[in-house]
């Protein structure tokens, strides 16, 4: 059985960050170079108010389909509501797993990419 879409699911900003997401740009460029279709989805809001690298929630980038799953990229300023905020992001993972495993059954791959800095 073939693989034909690639999914990766990460913690960290995209399509502008830092050296993790360099690493997860590498990855899906190679994966789209070898016919593969990509698609990086993120788990959590990734940006603080004073500083937005991210503004959109989906598109594409270099070919690689983003979306974060939470309905914005900035982050609240209080930390109850970015732990709401970050259970609300793993339910909606969890569903909207879920549903692409029901409309595409084992036709995809998940790439799991957590990485955290202490």
């Amino acid at each position: 059985m073939r693989v034909n879409k690639i999914i990766i699911f990460t913690d960290e900003q995209f399509p502008y960050g830092m050296a993790a997401t360099n690493r997860i740009i590498s990855y899906g460029k190679g994966f789209v170079g070898n016919g593969k279709e990509t698609e990086v989805i993120c788990l959590r809001r990734t940006e603080n108010a004073d500083n937005i690298k991210n503004y959109k929630r989906s598109g594409y980038y270099d070919n690689i389909k983003f979306t974060y799953l939470s309905k914005s990229t900035v982050k609240s300023r209080f930390f109850i509501m970015r732990r709401v905020h970050n259970f609300f992001s793993y339910l909606s993972l969890f569903l909207n797993s879920l549903k692409k495993l029901i409309v595409q059954p084992f036709l995809f791959t998940i790439l799991i990419i957590h990485i955290r800095s202490c």
